[in-house]
C-alpha cells in the first residue's frame, strides 16, 4: 500500500507543469512595446520620423549602432535572456523612477539597437541591472513626447487615439536601399490620466 501511494504521489508530482523563468525585463515600457501589436491606423505613413538618436555626445542609427558598444560609452553594460524567438538584449541607464532603454531583438537584431525607449513614469526593476543616467546626460529619441499632450502628438504623427491604457502608436513603411525589403518603424506613447506623455518608444526592422 505504501509503495502504492508513494508511486502514485512521484506520478503527480512529475505532472506539475514546470514554470518558464521570467525575462528581467517582464512588464517594463520596452518588453512590452517590443511584445505588442502595433494598433496604429491606416493606412500607414511612407515617410521615415526618426533619423538618429542622441543620447548623450552619442549619436545612435537602428540597426547599426552595436548595443554592446553603445552601452559601455554610456557606462552601462549589455544585457542578453533567451533563446530564438524569447531572446532578447538590452541595457538602460535609470535615475529615480526615469528610465532609459536600449533594446535589441534577440532574433532580428544581430546584435545592433533596434529600439530606444524613455519612461519618466516607473524606475526599472533591479534585474534590469541599469547603469546610472546621470543628470546633466540628455537623450533626443528624434521624436516629440515625453512632457507633452496627446493632441499635439496625434497631430504631428497622425497616431489614433489613446486606449484604455493611454497607449497610441504610428507606424511607418519606407523602402530599404536594398529591394524588395523595406524599413518598418514604430513610434509608442503613453500618456497619463491627464492627457500627458509620460513614456515613448521608437522600435525599428528592416525586412521583406
Amino acid at each position: 500500500m505504501r509503495r502504492t501511494a508513494f508511486t502514485c504521489l512521484l506520478l503527480a508530482a512529475s505532472a506539475v507543469p514546470v514554470l518558464a523563468e521570467e525575462s528581467p525585463i517582464a512588464n517594463t515600457w520596452i518588453d512590452q512595446v517590443s511584445r505588442s501589436g502595433p494598433a496604429a491606423p491606416e493606412p500607414w505613413g511612407t515617410v521615415k520620423q526618426v533619423y538618429g538618436v542622441t543620447i548623450g555626445s552619442e549619436s545612435v542609427v537602428l540597426e547599426e549602432t552595436q548595443l554592446a558598444d553603445l552601452a559601455a560609452r554610456l557606462g552601462a553594460e549589455a544585457q542578453h535572456w533567451g533563446e530564438a524567438g524569447e531572446a532578447v538584449s538590452w541595457a538602460c541607464l535609470s535615475r529615480n523612477a526615469e528610465t532609459l532603454w536600449l533594446y535589441s531583438d534577440g532574433e532580428m537584431g544581430d546584435g545592433a539597437v533596434t529600439g530606444v525607449g524613455i519612461d519618466v513614469r516607473d524606475a526599472a526593476p533591479a534585474s534590469a541591472k541599469c547603469g546610472t543616467w546621470p543628470a546633466d546626460m540628455n537623450a533626443d529619441l528624434g521624436i516629440m513626447g515625453i512632457g507633452l499632450p496627446t493632441d499635439v502628438i496625434i497631430g504631428n504623427y497622425l497616431t489614433g487615439q489613446p486606449d484604455e491604457y493611454g497607449w497610441f502608436r504610428s507606424v511607418n513603411l519606407t523602402p530599404a536601399a536594398t529591394a524588395p525589403f523595406e524599413i518598418w518603424q514604430e513610434l509608442t506613447f503613453r500618456a497619463n490620466e491627464d492627457g500627458v506623455v509620460n513614456a515613448v518608444a521608437v522600435m525599428q526592422e528592416t525586412g521583406d
